[in-house]
């Protein structure tokens, strides 16, 4: 099913969708977090993308897609809902653009939980932060250490009128705002202010986050 966003005019009505479909079967979780783990975002009022937003759906470019999209099926006359919090105690070791405003992953945050596995979050919103240069102003920089309850960003700023970056915000409406989280899978300690590929590096991989996501009581949309 495909729909359309509310108007920033019905903001305050919040007009909430229900077509939820069941949770799929879970698989085994094979990037370990370390202690207290938590939803990403707020999973009452977030859901997978079922179809194009899960892990493996096939790409017009002939790849399929690495990473899980969760979206709102809702509008919401503020900002909490929109927030994302890392899904468990970590290090940011990258905190940039990737690619522009309308290509690639947009803002993107990657953190190192310590325990060779990295927590990914695309599509970032251009405010309340801008990203101006490596790290820029984002909410987070390289270094920092963050936790469940704080806010790396927001997948959209809905007070300024600014949806998701990155190439979320040429996509189908129902997914132009939206957070694309994935887990990689690689030695702990690396950090980079430039390259994605230097965390991931020869010896890791992105790595499917759907089972993680199910446990913390998402469902599909």
């Amino acid at each position: 099913m495909v729909y359309s966003m509310p108007s920033r005019s019905i903001l305050a009505a919040a007009i909430i969708f229900s077509w939820v479909t069941p949770l799929a079967a879970q698989s085994p979780i094979d990037c370990p977090l370390p202690g207290i783990t938590v939803a990403p975002t707020d999973n009452s009022k977030t859901f997978i993308r079922k179809g194009n937003g899960e892990w493996g759906a096939p790409r017009a470019s002939g790849g399929t897609h690495r990473g899980v999209d969760l979206i709102v099926n809702a509008s919401y006359p503020d900002n909490a809902p929109y927030a994302v919090q890392p899904m468990a105690a970590g290090t940011v070791a990258y905190s940039r653009l990737n690619g522009s405003q309308t290509t690639g992953y947009g803002n993107l945050v990657v953190i190192d939980h310590g325990t060779g596995c990295y927590s990914l979050y695309a599509h970032l919103a251009n405010r309340p932060f801008t990203p101006i240069a490596a790290g820029g102003n984002l909410l987070v920089n390289v270094g920092d250490s963050v936790g469940p309850g704080s806010p790396i960003g927001y997948f959209v700023d809905i007070k300024s009128d600014v949806d998701s970056s990155g190439n979320a915000q040429t996509t189908s409406p129902e997914a132009r705002h939206q957070v694309h989280v994935a887990f990689i899978r690689a030695p702990s300690g690396r950090t980079s202010t430039t390259s994605l590929a230097a965390i991931v590096g020869n010896d890791g991989a992105i790595v499917d986050p759907t089972a993680f996501l199910l446990s913390q009581g998402y469902q599909y949309y």
